[in-house]
């Protein structure tokens, strides 16, 4: 019997999640058991389009089809659309929501509780997957939800031993699943793209504020301060709303010629196979797929050991470098250490690609199909 399964989540922007749920359904939908259907709350953005255009066998579904999860930047406006689009939902999942979702048998709540309005009334199994960081989750008080839902997935085996160690009474419910990359895929999409010349380190990232940015920018400056100006460039790829901060804040340092942005690309791996080393430097992570990307392209990887998903995916360190939070001077420090080769950096690379088969999207979709099917069991 054929499973009918909901993903759900609010948008399609361009972004880790989004890239994470297209890789999975990529091979989920080869599955004969399960019908895999998309469930938006808006119509999805033109970058996607095509991806479901070349997927035809995923049903999509948009239940607030006219007004959006964007609003306007006027603080009157904003009120205002907000208001009203808080009404025109309210009505929709009364009336129209239930009757759009009747045939799904099993839902996924897939980023971090945006569904939870629409789905607490819905008596079919359902798994919530969290995203970000524990912080959010612990400050958000989102505990309180974690009780309507099958299984509350998370993305590291340190976040899961958090949850069920401060929250005991939902330990069964708790389980770890990586994200997961098609190393194959990775390594070919490397090729696709002429590799950038010359030397440079890469910083890839969604540029908002918890990724950052500004500790990236400062460490390079003063690594290319201390090695006497070479021509070593930092490639930050990416985009977000605090570009214009962050790229404001390189046109102050001294370095700032070789400091370059080259906004959002669909195909980042050229950058990050070409690079000495790619650098994550963010406040809080949920996972950190970046650093695995890296790996399967035989980057090596320097990373803020920040919570979670860095020091799980660099193994302590040994499969890369960790730096303190923050910390530009100890950031700085990495990228003269890889820079003059005073560290065996080829040992770290060797250690993280012979690891990546614990993230192998094979591996990880066996267990999101057992996961589904034996919720539809135990309904």
């Amino acid at each position: 019997m054929t499973v009918r399964v909901a993903f759900c989540l609010r948008d399609m922007n361009i972004g880790g999640v989004e890239s994470v749920l297209t890789r999975t359904l990529d091979r989920l939908c080869k599955n004969t058991e399960i019908k895999i259907v998309v469930c938006l709350y808006t119509p999805v953005r033109v970058v996607w389009r095509e991806w479901f255009a070349s997927h035809p066998e995923i049903e999509l579904r948009v239940i607030y089809p006219h007004m959006g999860t964007d609003l306007p930047r006027g603080f009157l406006w904003r009120v205002l659309q907000h208001g009203v689009r808080d009404i025109y939902r309210a009505i929709r999942r009364m009336f129209v929501v239930p009757r759009m979702l009747r045939d799904i048998d099993v839902f996924i709540d897939y980023y971090d509780f945006d569904w939870w309005h629409e789905l607490r009334r819905i008596h079919k199994p359902k798994i919530a997957w969290w995203h970000s960081s524990v912080k959010k989750f612990m400050h958000g008080h989102y505990i309180k939800r974690v009780t309507g839902y099958y299984k509350f997935v998370v993305l590291t085996d340190a976040f899961a031993d958090v949850i069920r160690h401060t929250y005991p009474d939902i330990s069964t419910r708790v389980i770890r699943i990586y994200n997961p990359i098609d190393i194959a895929v990775a390594r070919d999409n490397a090729t696709r793209v002429p590799r950038r010349d010359g030397d440079y380190f890469v910083c890839v990232a969604r540029l908002v504020n918890g990724k950052d940015i500004e500790t990236v920018i400062h460490a390079f400056d003063m690594f290319w301060q201390k090695n006497n100006q070479p021509d070593t460039d930092l490639l930050i790829v990416g985009d977000g709303y605090a570009r214009p901060r962050f790229d404001a804040f390189a046109q102050r340092v001294l370095a700032k010629k070789h400091i370059i942005f080259t906004g959002a690309v669909d195909n980042p791996f050229g950058f990050i196979a070409g690079a000495r080393a790619n650098i994550l430097s963010s406040h809080g992570e949920g996972f950190a797929l970046v650093l695995i990307e890296a790996a399967a392209v035989g980057t090596l990887n320097i990373a803020s050991d920040c919570e979670f998903g860095p020091r799980e995916i660099l193994m302590d360190g040994n499969a890369g470098i960790l730096f303190n939070v923050g910390d530009a001077d100890a950031l700085a420090a990495a990228m003269d250490a890889v820079y003059n080769n005073t560290i065996d950096t080829d040992k770290m690379v060797k250690r993280a690609t012979e690891n990546l088969n614990r993230f192998d999207i094979k591996q990880i979709n066996k267990i999101i199909q057992d996961l589904v099917l034996t919720a539809r069991i135990n309904e």
